[in-house]
């Protein structure tokens, strides 16, 4: 998207350079407990972060892909609030978090809380950047193996000022064999881009014949009572090469002359993939766990 400003004041060509320190630091401690009746090795992991960022008058720079980011508990320890690098946030601020896990005896992690918030201590100069409050929201996170088969996700962002939930999701995850899982997801974001994010879908890949596999994802906005997403397709896979169909059809991220974002519009496709790699899993599921809508 372009900066369309009147007697603009963006230059075509611009430099930075900014100081940046940190320092970081975290203990790892462990004790013997007991997990659902077997044994289990418990830890507690807290840690802690300074960041300090100089500040740069930024404004002579056009926001083209630049947007903010949001932070998960993993966020929390960053360090830049954008995307892109058309600004650079100033800082100066202490990152407190903690986790704490349980291991079975075979060394497998069988559940994980994590949680964390910044302290400000000064607020951002780079407006873009500035805060309403002298802390970040509390970020939590919680993995938890259930079984063999089942796996529950949830992040959660909750706000300091309102004491409400700003961002969350959850995610169960049913995995039968390596290629036999299904994923029933929500979402959830208090306001993004002046909307309400509140959504649920299921993903799912499932064999058809010992070479062809089925790979699904479909999603449900609960405020508008709409689907916003969906994704079908199927691929043939040999040794050493993969043919994949797939149709789709999601809203588009069209914006108008205004700037304004287009939210009623959709776009469909059909297309055709060869390749080596297996493109529906790797689009659908990636690293194969749920993820917070950023």
């Amino acid at each position: 998207m372009q900066n369309n400003i009147q007697n603009s004041v963006l230059k075509e060509n611009v430099s930075r350079t900014l100081g940046q320190a940190k320092l970081y630091g975290a203990l790892t401690f462990e004790r013997p407990s007991i997990l659902f009746g077997g044994n289990a090795t418990q830890t507690f992991e807290p840690k802690v972060q300074y960041l300090y960022t100089s500040f740069k008058d930024q404004t002579n720079i056009g926001l083209y892909d630049t947007t903010r980011l949001f932070n998960d508990f993993a966020g929390l320890f960053r360090g830049q609030e954008f995307t892109g690098l058309d600004r650079i946030s100033d800082n100066n601020q202490v990152t407190i978090g903690m986790t704490s896990r349980f291991i079975d005896k075979n060394n497998q992690e069988r559940f994980k809380l994590s949680l964390g918030q910044i302290f400000y201590l000064k607020d951002n100069q780079v407006l873009d950047a500035s805060k309403k409050d002298d802390r970040s929201a509390l970020a939590v996170e919680l993995d938890w193996q259930v079984g063999s088969k089942w796996y529950v996700h949830t992040q959660t962002q909750v706000s300091t000022l309102t004491d409400k939930v700003d961002r969350s999701s959850l995610s169960l995850e049913y995995q039968l064999a390596e290629n036999k899982i299904i994923q029933i997801n929500h979402r959830f974001v208090r306001e993004l881009s002046s909307e309400k994010i509140n959504q649920v879908g299921m993903t799912a890949s499932w064999p058809l014949t010992k070479n062809w596999q089925w790979v699904g994802r479909w999603y449900h906005d609960l405020e508008l009572n709409r689907t916003v997403e969906s994704y079908a397709g199927v691929q043939y896979e040999s040794c050493c090469w993969t043919v994949s169909l797939v149709a789709q059809r999601n809203l588009s991220n069209r914006f108008n002359d205004n700037g304004a974002q287009s939210t009623d519009e959709f776009e469909s496709g059909f297309h055709v993939y060869f390749t080596s790699r297996n493109l529906l899993r790797e689009g659908l599921f990636g690293y194969r766990r749920p993820y917070l809508l950023n």
